[in-house]
């Protein structure tokens, strides 16, 4: 049965997108159809036109300098419809989902049900809320302190919060992370020029099944743990992103990969928003991190002349000189 908008959740109609009907809010997800018109539509064609001439060679013109016009006339039109309706879903449902009173998690999964172009476009929009975590005091953690000499391990520091935490996981955010990490796996393996038969057989499982289920999914749930962890945490110490630092790190991404391509890709808000998560957490991890830094303090100037003035043991030499480290390698 469909829920209805509480009392303090804003109206049907949020930014760009309207909520034609709402199939499921309750405390675990958000499920809603969503529409929008043809002003929408057309900016989403403007967008879409920019993104696939960035790199469109036209006689007469530079790459990425081809006007508008003439642009549209060699492109794809099946291309151009496709990535329109891609831009127009990912912007409106972005809006949509800033817009509630709710946090989400995970990717949205959207299903298109109308689509006419120039005209109109619907979907179902469906979306896991974030769970109630029950935080621990992040001052008060029993971190342990690392050996003498190594530093204060940042994942050891977030686990500790995370155990002595509340932190339920949704079972679609832990699938999430499942299939980001296999379609990582399959990259890499590319790259190595090897089969997921031998990355099976390294890791020691009989089956793909067997490998997610023994390897992959504890690793997933970990990532999720994390993430829902430092989310959590970021709220209780109201850690924003403003918009200054977001377009500071965009800017630097662009000059970075120097790509149309790329800087096509980080304009995409879903991207963007991507991001922004990240530099979030980002802050946070130095927050949490500062109550224990006195666990691993830096090394003086002092003992690092102490360090400089006793000669190396052989043990040590042999594992960082050149020929020990060729030797090994055999």
């Amino acid at each position: 049965m469909a829920a209805a908008f509480g009392k303090k959740r804003k109206a049907a109609a949020v930014g760009a997108a309207e909520a034609v009907k709402i199939v499921r809010d309750d405390a675990e997800s958000l499920e809603v159809v969503l529409s929008i018109g043809s002003e929408e539509m057309e900016a989403a064609r403007q967008e879409a036109l920019v993104a696939l001439s960035s790199d469109l060679k036209v006689a007469g013109f530079r790459a990425g300098k081809v006007p508008a016009g003439v642009a549209e006339k060699h492109l794809d039109p099946s291309k151009m419809l496709e990535k329109q309706l891609d831009i127009a879903v990912k912007t409106a449902s972005t809006s949509f989902l800033r817009a509630q009173d709710g946090k989400f998690i995970g990717i949205p999964q959207v299903e298109v049900t109308k689509f006419v172009p120039g005209e109109m476009a619907e979907w179902t929009l469906k979306v896991d809320k974030f769970p109630t975590i029950k935080l621990a005091d992040y001052k008060k953690l029993k971190v342990k302190k690392p050996a003498e000499g190594q530093p204060l391990s940042t994942d050891e520091v977030v686990e500790t919060l995370v155990a002595a935490s509340k932190v339920p996981v949704p079972e679609s955010m832990v699938m999430a992370h499942v299939q980001q990490m296999l379609q990582q796996i399959a990259q890499d393996l590319q790259f190595q020029q090897k089969t997921m038969a031998d990355f099976i057989a390294q890791e020691g499982v009989a089956t793909e099944a067997e490998l997610i289920e023994q390897k992959i999914k504890p690793a997933a749930l970990k990532q999720a743990q994390f993430g829902l962890v430092l989310n959590a945490l970021a709220d209780q110490l109201q850690i924003t992103v403003s918009d200054e630092e977001l377009e500071k790190q965009l800017t630097q991404l662009k000059q970075h990969y120097g790509s149309a391509e790329i800087a096509g890709v980080l304009d995409e808000p879903r991207v963007q928003e991507d991001i922004r998560g990240r530099l979030r957490i980002d802050k946070v991890v130095g927050e949490l991190m500062q109550p224990y830094l006195h666990l691993a303090p830096k090394p003086t100037a002092k003992t690092e002349e102490t360090k400089a003035e006793k000669p190396a043991s052989a043990t040590k030499t042999a594992k960082t000189s050149p020929k020990a480290s060729k030797t090994k390698q055999k």
